[in-house]
Parts: C-alpha cells; structure tokens; sequence
C-alpha cells in the first residue's frame, strides 16, 4: 500500500476550470472539479481508508467554499480482493458519513463491475446512507454517464449542459486513469493533461 500524495492543480480542462488532486493512493484518487468531489476506489471503503476520504471532502468543501457533490465510482482491482465480509465496517462508515453530511450536497455511486458483488456493494452503499445521513440525496449506477447526467441535475449553476457533463465525464475518467498513468510515468513526471468529453 502507498502512503497518501497529494500534488499541485492538475491541469485545468477545456473550459479552463482547475482540477485538484486531493488524495491519491493506490486503493483510490480523488480530485475536486466544479464542485464535485471525484473519487476512483478500486476496493470498499475500508476503515482505514476512511481519514483520506473525509480529509477529501473537507479540503474540496474549503476549496470550493460550501458543500459539494460526490462522483464515486467503485472499481474492482485484483491487487485488492474483497472477501464476503466486506460489509463488517458498515457501521463506522455510516458514522463517517454523518460527520460530513453538511458538507455533502448529493452523492452518485457508480459500480463499474456486475453481479452479486456490484449488487451487494449498491446495497451496502444504500444502507450506510439510510443509516448515516437519510436525507442525503444518492444514487446508486452502473454507468458513470447516468450518474454524471443525475449529478448534472442536481448542480443546475454549474453542470446542467451537455458541455459541462461532458467535462465532468472527462474528468472521472482522468481520475480512474489517474493512478496507472501516474506509475508508468514514475514519480518525477509532470501529471497527464486533463481531457475533455
């Protein structure tokens, strides 16, 4: 597992609106765009993992001047196998996610892998919400476009064209990447270019 690193701006998109990195490690990254807090988990959410999730919010709600709104997508990543007991930390992210609820606009929770275990993760994610913060408006996707376009509605000011989507969905997929681009190009590399669309 790697330490936490954290960088300069990423490059700023099309629309030449900064994407922050705000944490970045092996099990996950996370950047702050327009308001929405982009984070890549390529595991559950383990415990300790939690100190870098909140950490990440707060800095995004800092950085953006209020609450936020959540682009999760859950990956699956055979460097971190999840076993059936995955869901044994429910109760501490429940007790996470009303510690940061006020800083909490909406939240899209995409699973980019099938079956049992996507379905299992959507209702464990469901559960920690109802159980957490019950008026926090989530969502729960198999495609990142869907949660992009529901996100999109939800932050009219800022994310309701098909233009602005586009960069956000540019974004997450430069968020996912983030990590395998960052280690082929070694340590001392300037970041990739964020892409648009």
């Amino acid at each position: 597992m790697s330490a936490l690193r954290m960088s300069l701006p990423i490059p700023r998109t099309p629309s030449n609106d900064p994407v922050t990195l705000l944490f970045d490690r092996d099990e996950g990254t996370s950047a702050l765009y327009r308001g929405v807090v982009v984070t890549t988990w390529r595991t559950w959410m383990r415990t300790e993992l939690l100190g870098d999730a909140i950490g990440a919010i707060e800095r995004a709600a800092e950085l953006h001047r209020g609450a936020v709104a959540l682009l999760t997508i859950y990956q699956l990543d055979r460097r971190f196998p999840i076993g059936v007991d995955f869901r044994s930390n429910l109760a501490d992210l429940a007790r996470t996610l009303q510690r940061i609820r006020p800083l909490v606009r909406a939240c899209a929770a995409v699973t980019e892998f099938d079956g049992f275990l996507a379905s299992a993760f959507r209702l464990a994610t469901r559960a920690v919400v109802a159980a957490g913060a019950p008026s926090l408006e989530l969502r729960t996707f198999t495609s990142r476009v869907d949660g992009v376009r529901w996100l999109g509605d939800r932050l009219p000011a800022v994310h309701a064209t098909a233009e602005a989507q586009g960069e956000l969905l540019g974004v997450s997929r430069f968020v996912s990447r983030w990590r395998d681009d960052h280690d082929a190009a070694g340590p001392s590399s300037a970041p990739p270019a964020a892409a648009g669309g």
